[in-house]
């Protein structure tokens, strides 16, 4: 499970940063911890629950055909009622639990918003409207969470006793009160007792019904992750040398056709300094990202040392680009070796 949180955020960390222009960042830490720790606890509880369950019914079954096989052949007309039972509750509920995950991952990305901002919502002291907005998601996770559990508690296992009973009486009036009498009162007995037990696994396997269907959501979403894009790189390994910059008649844009950058034309000679001035939002962050090749190019070439950006690899372009924001971000390590 440890791999599998690794993996996750080794998966994260190689999306291309256009997938997080529309994934926020609560949703990527829900995949990351949340629902990690769902599939945790589908090996733990549900996995051990049904070997257990399953050895239980394997030794029921294997007692009842020993005593008598006929009755053992009325006894075992449940499991299709409870395969029918788990295939309708998973067909409701695959819905339901599909909607709470993506609430849980709305929760966290409040979470991370209202912290991150948590000095400006206090200087305008936006605190109730923040409260109230981030309960509404609570309260669309609280009720729709309850429904499978309802389900499970107050008709699947009610359904599967009720089955459980009118085998008996079936049992009873094809046996028990048989004319032949071939069946004795001990076996009867024994197998109405051996009945009863097999109906304990089986409605625990249906209450584990919800957890594993959960887990199934969360498998989902954390493979959706792990199967998503990555950042592409070229294969030129060769270090950059003389820093020569040229932009080729570059034009970009987020998304669709919205071009946020339009036929830009430059040129940077080796050891010179160019300053890129303009208003917010005129594109000039967006053409430092381009230079890092954090997003593919609509149309156009980007050209280090005579060669396509595209075309180098990951080792050459992060060892002879590098980007100094505007914003300092300090890390927990030590100023020094100790």
């Amino acid at each position: 499970m440890q791999q599998l949180r690794t993996d996750v955020m080794d998966a994260a960390l190689r999306q291309p940063l256009s997938e997080f222009d529309t994934q926020p960042v609560g949703q990527v830490i829900s995949r990351v911890t949340n629902d990690t720790e769902v599939i945790r606890d589908l090996y733990v509880t549900v996995v051990a629950t049904v070997l257990r369950s399953a050895a239980l019914v394997g030794a029921m079954l294997v007692a009842m055909f020993s005593l008598d096989w006929r009755m053992a052949l009325v006894a075992i007309m449940i499991f299709p009622v409870v395969l029918v039972v788990m295939v309708i509750y998973q067909r409701y509920s695959t819905p339901i639990v599909r909607r709470v995950r993506a609430y849980l991952a709305d929760i966290n990305d409040g979470f991370n918003e209202i912290i991150n901002g948590m000095s400006v919502i206090q200087q305008f002291r936006q605190q109730a409207r923040f409260g109230e907005r981030m309960g509404r998601p609570v309260v669309h996770t609280i009720w729709p969470g309850c429904k499978p559990c309802a389900s499970t508690v107050f008709c699947c296992v009610p359904l599967l006793s009720l089955f459980s009973s009118l085998i008996l009486c079936g049992l009873l009036m094809l046996f028990g009160f048989s004319a032949s009498g071939t069946i004795e009162v001990g076996v009867l007995y024994a197998f109405i007792s051996y009945l009863g037990r097999l109906n304990e696994p089986l409605i625990e396997l249906t209450t584990q019904q919800a957890m594993l269907q959960q887990a199934v959501v969360a498998g989902e979403r954390v493979f959706e992750l792990m199967d998503g894009p990555r950042q592409q790189y070229g294969n030129d390994d060769r270090p950059l040398q003389s820093g020569t910059i040229e932009v080729d008649n570059v034009s970009f844009a987020y998304r669709d056709d919205n071009l946020v950058l339009k036929n830009i034309n430059l040129s940077v000679p080796s050891r010179n300094f160019v300053a890129l001035v303009g208003h917010t939002g005129s594109g000039k962050s967006t053409l430092a990202s381009l230079l890092m090749g954090y997003y593919p190019l609509t149309e156009g070439e980007i050209r280090l040392d005579g060669r396509p950006l595209s075309s180098l690899s990951h080792s050459a372009l992060r060892q002879g680009v590098a980007m100094v924001q505007q914003d300092p971000v300090c890390w927990r390590i030590p100023s020094s070796p100790t």
